[in-house]
């Protein structure tokens, strides 16, 4: 907090609070194979909400809200579950709140969205349906429940994703683990320029407030070239035609927002990034409870147009991904492998999607839609070129991929940040770096510096994705290795032996191991 508003704080680390007793239940969603992570979540909020505790489960999808509340639903129909997420209509979310604080409502599937900032009241038990990206989400989450002095349960599911095994296996950790710090970059122009629209919303800017935003003038000249500020003898004033209450979002690369609609109503809203996600021409969306499949996304108006339909599947969005290295800040070698730190150009395109039918892709249907382009603070690995001779044999490709997705995987634990927060790409050759790479960068544009402190810990982070592979006892590779659900190849090639080796390598040459 001091680095975003330039004076020192005191931290409270105790609360005054009352509180009662909290138990911790972990649950292996692996243990029962004949169970998706969904129906198990859906059982678990079913049960505990017939046995009379007001429940919130959390999930870490929109569709995972959906599914959850409708199925737990079906399994107590005396009882009220319903879902919430971001998108619903303002007057459906407080409707909802309402029902929570007055106990008319037994329980919600939810995603992060009830995670705080909203006064709901204590609730019995919480159910959080695998790791929700952070230790601090964690703790906002579990929270929620406890009222006063009475005891509250709470229950982590773990998928089989590399950071859900890591704390399936040592559940002491994850409640002893101190919060993660954030990671910020205040000089970010991306975000900079956002915050000055929101300051000269409120009060005209001074010339001498301009300092406190870590800024100088020429971060305003953007936003007077395009008519949203204007000067006047007590300072900028935002002038723009919406307040930027409503267009400004530090979540996400657009301040771009979708309408979907069905038969000229609105449904929902989206940001524009979600909308060539999830709302793609043929995507299936779920909304309280009702199906709804997408049959046009008008992106000259911004709207997405469906229908109510009872389908018997899916969708799954596939994306493609490029990076380019724009410039390099730092570079480094150890026993031949090159590393390098600097800006690069993420493009990322929706290019098909997956029909999936009781969880298993029954077909694949391309889109053609544009991408989404940003720059942001990245980091990559150049192998040396002998490298790939010594594991004659597996896929060289493959052992790339892997190993990108291992370090993807497993960085959060070493950077303290959200796993949403990176992406990565691999290839046997790249024309900027001529050569074989494994690439991985910020999320947001502009970055805030989780690729330089991965860099400076690459050593630890190397060692920590081996052993994440070299550790797992499948053969082939799954989702607790090298396998991604949001890889937009589908996971191919993969080669689980070649990345376990290509990650030892790297971590013996960052530390000093290598013969």
């Amino acid at each position: 907090m001091g680095s975003v508003v330039g004076k020192p704080f005191s931290v409270i680390r105790d609360s005054g609070a009352p509180q009662g007793p909290r138990t911790f239940l972990f649950w292996d969603t692996s243990r029962d194979l004949g169970h998706s992570p969904t129906q198990q979540a859906a059982a678990l909020l079913s049960f505990l909400v017939g046995e009379g505790l007001q429940t919130l489960c959390f999930t870490p999808s929109r569709r995972m809200a959906e599914v959850v509340a409708g199925q737990a639903q079906a399994a107590v129909p005396g009882k009220r579950i319903v879902s919430y997420r971001a998108g619903y209509l303002p007057e459906e979310r407080r409707e909802i709140e309402q029902g929570l604080r007055e106990r008319e409502i037994d329980g919600v599937a939810s995603t992060n969205a009830l995670e705080l900032g909203i006064d709901i009241g204590g609730l019995d038990a919480v159910v959080i349906v695998g790791y929700p990206g952070t230790v601090n989400s964690v703790w906002q989450q579990a929270g929620r429940a406890g009222r006063g002095m009475r005891p509250a349960l709470v229950v982590v599911m773990g998928f089989e994703n590399p950071l859900d095994r890591y704390f399936m296996s040592r559940p002491r950790e994850l409640l002893t683990r101190p919060h993660e710090h954030a990671i910020i970059d205040p000089q970010n122009p991306e975000i900079l320029v956002r915050h000055l629209m929101c300051a000269s919303a409120e009060f005209p800017l001074r010339e001498e407030e301009i300092g406190f935003f870590h800024a100088s003038r020429d971060a305003l000249r953007p936003l007077e070239k395009a008519g949203l500020l204007g000067r006047a003898p007590v300072g900028w004033i935002y002038q723009g035609r919406v307040s930027p209450v409503e267009v400004v979002d530090l979540n996400h690369l657009s301040d771009r927002t979708v309408r979907v609609e069905c038969d000229g109503e609105l449904l929902e809203t989206m940001d524009y990034e979600r909308a060539l996600r999830e709302a793609h021409p043929g995507a299936v969306l779920l909304h309280r409870g009702e199906t709804y499949v997408v049959r046009e996304l008008d992106l000259q108006r911004d709207r997405a147009h469906c229908v109510r339909e009872e389908v018997d599947y899916y969708t799954d969005p596939l994306v493609r991904e490029e990076v380019t290295i724009l410039s390099q800040d730092e570079t480094r070698r150890a026993g031949g492998f090159r590393l390098g730190r600097g800006r690069v150009q993420v493009s990322e395109r929706v290019v098909g999607y997956r029909v999936r039918k009781r969880g298993r892709a029954v077909q694949y249907r391309e889109l053609e839609l544009p991408a989404v382009e940003f720059e942001t603070e990245g980091l990559w690995v150049v192998p040396p070129a002998e490298l790939e001779g010594k594991i004659q044999g597996l896929d060289w490709a493959g052992g790339l991929h892997g190993a990108e997705h291992a370090l993807v995987a497993i960085a959060p634990l070493q950077a303290m940040c959200d796993r949403w927060d990176l992406g990565g790409v691999s290839t046997p050759f790249h024309p900027d770096v001529a050569g074989p790479v494994v690439v991985v960068h910020e999320a947001f544009p502009g970055g805030v510096g989780i690729a330089a402190k991965l860099y400076a810990t690459a050593g630890l982070w190397a060692q920590a994705a081996r052993d994440l592979v070299l550790e797992c006892p499948c053969e082939q590779g799954c989702p607790s290795c090298v396998l991604s659900p949001r890889c937009g190849n589908q996971n191919r090639p993969m080669d689980k032996q070649a990345a376990g080796r290509i990650l030892a390598a790297l971590a013996d040459a960052l530390t000093g191991k290598a013969g």
